[in-house]
């Protein structure tokens, strides 16, 4: 039996990759493979673009989150400032109104004692 020709009809047939028009007969492979490797050529320059793009979003996310984490510390430190001088009025106020209590106090004992003293005065002129 010779190559490409069928059991059952008798007739020849070209091998598949052949082409099976009048003429010439070349490999369609050739002109495939010239096709698949431009092919090739341009799905590597879109997937580096792909990447190139994809590092580039990741950058900038990147860039977003340090930013953000900055502003975050910035807010933080002004979170601290303001605690810290929200404290110092507190105890600002805290100590003043301390000392004028210890006043007042001072003052009713010492007029107290003075009105005492004046009273045992007032006591002993009687007597």
């Amino acid at each position: 039996m010779t190559i490409g020709t069928s059991w059952g009809s008798g007739s020849a047939r070209g091998p598949q990759f052949m082409d099976k028009s009048d003429g010439f007969y070349g490999r369609l492979e050739e002109p495939e493979r010239r096709l698949l490797e431009k092919d090739e050529a341009l799905l590597r320059g879109r997937r580096r673009s792909r990447r190139k793009l994809k590092t580039s979003s990741d950058d900038a996310d990147d860039q977003v989150l340090i930013r953000d984490k900055k502003m975050k510390m910035e807010e933080g430190d002004v979170m601290k400032v303001m605690k810290r001088n929200t404290l110092k009025m507190y105890r600002k106020a805290f100590r003043r109104g301390w000392e004028a209590f210890m006043a007042n106090i001072y003052n009713v004992t010492t007029a107290t004692s003075k009105k005492k003293h004046q009273h045992n005065l007032v006591l002993a002129e009687f007597r």
